[in-house]
């Protein structure tokens, strides 16, 4: 058993994922020993019976190696390219232009460039250094700079300006995408089979939400107007960059969805 097993495992590329294979398939041999056993046969023939019953170790390796492979989430790319492109559109347009449209525009080249980064990065990993980074950021409720820096204009009352200057439609158009943004990382999110996915996803889905929502009702007049954040719409360098690390998270919550267990000991970061 344990041979096959080894060279099962051999034939899949992704080391990550062998944690999961092994266990599931270590489980099924199991299972039909015991069915083996319990038909009679001697504990060695039950155990040959159930290697036999898997199939040839390299063939079965392979299918699994096209099934437990990291994958690309590029329509979460494309989206976020689209969104990348209206925002700095609407801020750098000649007729239209925005007090700091060029540090805008560079921040979101940043920041997308780092979502790219972070999708790489193994989330279990991310998990252990996380929480210290984000909480430097304040990615809800503040610019990242001074007010002197940053207009409130362009950051909190974003839309309420980007509705006044494009048009109500392009401001609803814009809602729009958000939210379907934020569908589609909590849709990412709850379809993990790691939990430890599922809850960063969902965290990440949390935060885009309540930014999102929040800077809405506040624009609005449904909510008292405070200091908010319209994810890649709002100026603030580091809340822009922010945005686009938490959308990398969830892609690499989606690349590593086939890869790793339901459940996995997450050990320290300096061990």
């Amino acid at each position: 058993m344990e041979e096959y097993i080894k060279t099962l495992l051999e034939q899949v590329r992704c080391k990550k994922a062998h944690a999961l294979i092994e266990g599931e398939i270590r489980g099924h041999m199991e299972e039909q020993m015991e069915a083996n056993l319990a038909e009679g046969m001697p504990e060695e023939e039950a155990v040959r019976a159930a290697v036999n019953d898997m199939g040839d170790a390299v063939e079965v390796g392979i299918a699994l190696d096209r099934v437990h492979r990291p994958e690309m989430a590029w329509d979460m790319v494309i989206l976020v390219a689209v969104i990348s492109i209206i925002a700095i559109a609407l801020h750098v347009l000649p007729d239209k232009n925005i007090k700091g449209a060029g540090r805008f525009a560079l921040f979101t080249v940043v920041g997308f460039v780092m979502m790219l980064v972070v999708y790489r990065i193994d989330y279990s990993f991310m998990a252990k250094l996380i929480l210290g980074y984000l909480g430097d950021c304040r990615f809800i409720g503040g610019s990242g700079f001074s007010d002197g820096m940053v207009p409130d204009v362009a950051c909190s009352h974003i839309l309420i300006y980007l509705m006044v200057s494009y048009g109500i439609a392009a401001g609803l158009t814009i809602c729009g995408i958000l939210i379907l943004l934020s569908i589609k990382v909590f849709k990412i999110s709850v379809k993990q089979k790691n939990q430890l996915g599922m809850m960063m996803g969902c965290g990440c889905g949390m935060a885009f939400a309540s930014n999102i929502l929040f800077n809405i009702f506040g624009n609005t007049g449904l909510f008292l107007s405070t200091a908010t954040f319209l994810p890649f719409f709002s100026s603030g360098g580091c809340n822009i960059v922010v945005s686009y690390i938490l959308v990398g998270i969830i892609m690499s919550v989606y690349r590593y969805k086939n890869v790793f267990p339901k459940h996995f000991k997450l050990e320290h970061a300096d061990s």
